[in-house]
């Protein structure tokens, strides 16, 4: 996915195209997971173990988070998440980020409606992760109950994967564009397309 968007970038593509690479997976840059559902967790001091009920997603931090769905986001501070974005899903269930460094205050509030691929939030390590690696915890929970969310993940980002092509052919036709109508003296055509 980063390659598609420096590929994006190379061809001249304005913003609003190169920021499309990445949805609707849920980070916006590097990242990695591997499957950490179930895995046994324990907070501080506390000899309690308990089940891992979602999937760290590794990132750098301050790298954009993205809606995975659509639907009503709710932002949230404190406990073991942290700074939380709570995404309520239109078919039921919401999406869990946790841990995040910031939210994405600047465009949206708690109740606001987001889209797919907009900007929630920012990778971060708060919460119980304060000595850990930046991650996402993303979580999945529908009916009062955890689910693995491994299959949104994996499917959101097979979807970002195959839309890579369509984007870059819609760069190069966008670009052609562009030089076709330099050569017909098209004043217009030389003015930098504004992000």
């Amino acid at each position: 996915l980063r390659a598609t968007r420096l590929r994006l970038r190379e061809l001249g593509a304005p913003f609003w195209l190169r920021k499309r690479a990445f949805s609707p997976f849920i980070i916006a840059g590097r990242a990695q997971w591997t499957n950490s559902w179930g895995a046994p967790r324990r907070d501080g001091g506390n000899r309690v173990i308990r089940a891992h009920e979602g999937q760290d997603v590794f990132c750098n931090s301050g790298v954009r988070v993205l809606a995975a769905a659509k639907g009503t986001i709710d932002f949230d501070n404190g406990g073991l998440g942290g700074k939380v974005a709570r995404l309520h899903m239109i078919k039921g269930g919401y999406l869990y980020y946790a841990h995040l460094e910031d939210f994405n205050t600047n465009r949206f509030t708690s109740g606001d409606r987001v889209r797919r691929g907009d900007v929630i939030g920012y990778c971060g390590s708060t919460g119980n992760a304060a000595t850990t690696a930046p991650h996402v915890h993303f979580g999945w929970y529908k009916g009062g109950a955890a689910y693995d969310p491994m299959v949104l993940l994996a499917r959101r980002l097979d979807r970002a994967e195959a839309k890579s092509e369509r984007l870059i052919r819609l760069a190069k036709r966008m670009r052609r564009e562009r030089t076709n109508a330099q050569e017909e003296g098209d004043p217009t055509s030389s003015l930098p397309m504004y992000e």
